[in-house]
């Protein structure tokens, strides 16, 4: 099976060049998109984008606002749509960055949050990387469970899983 591994490209550097070209078949793309009109037209490789949000907050923020998930859905999505229409050859857009949960109540909000963005997505012809949970995050299986709902429906539509995996085989190595 190919790697599912990647550059996470802040910049388009030549570091970052040196890694595709090397057969990288996953490259998530923040803020700078100018290389995704090129990768885009690779075949075998997948071009992620994110948006380095800071409206309308953190999806923490958002679920503690009382703001029900399918109307927080559409205020994220509302957020970034600009990005989204200027840079068409990205179709998979990641979400809320590294989201932490304590409950199976407060995970329940955030996949129904992820379930709602993926059908709005999916309007305009978007795809979804869910989740995008740090390393080791949630380590509880409960959570996991109320997070199901939101799996299935990535699945269903083309979107992924996001688990955002590093820092080996320290923290301090920031690798």
């Amino acid at each position: 099976m190919p790697s599912k591994l990647g550059p996470h490209c802040l910049r388009a550097t030549t570091g970052a060049r040196r890694l595709i070209d090397a057969g990288c078949r996953i490259v998530k793309l923040v803020d700078d998109f100018s290389l995704a009109p090129e990768l885009a037209g690779r075949p075998g490789v997948t071009v992620i984008g994110r948006v380095f949000a800071g409206n309308p907050g953190s999806a923490e923020e958002q679920q503690k606002t009382g703001e029900h998930p399918e109307a927080a859905a559409r205020r994220f999505v509302d957020s970034q749509k600009e990005k989204y229409v200027l840079n068409p050859a990205i179709k998979l857009w990641e979400g809320h960055n590294e989201p932490v949960w304590g409950s199976p109540e407060e995970m329940k909000w955030y996949s129904d949050f992820e379930v709602a963005r993926i059908k709005i997505m999916a309007d305009m012809g978007l795809k979804c990387v869910i989740g995008c949970f740090a390393t080791g995050a949630p380590g509880d299986i409960e959570l996991w469970k109320s997070f199901t709902p939101a799996v299935q429906a990535a699945k269903q539509s083309g979107g992924v899983l996001g688990l955002h995996e590093y820092s080996s085989p320290w923290m301090w190595w920031m690798t």
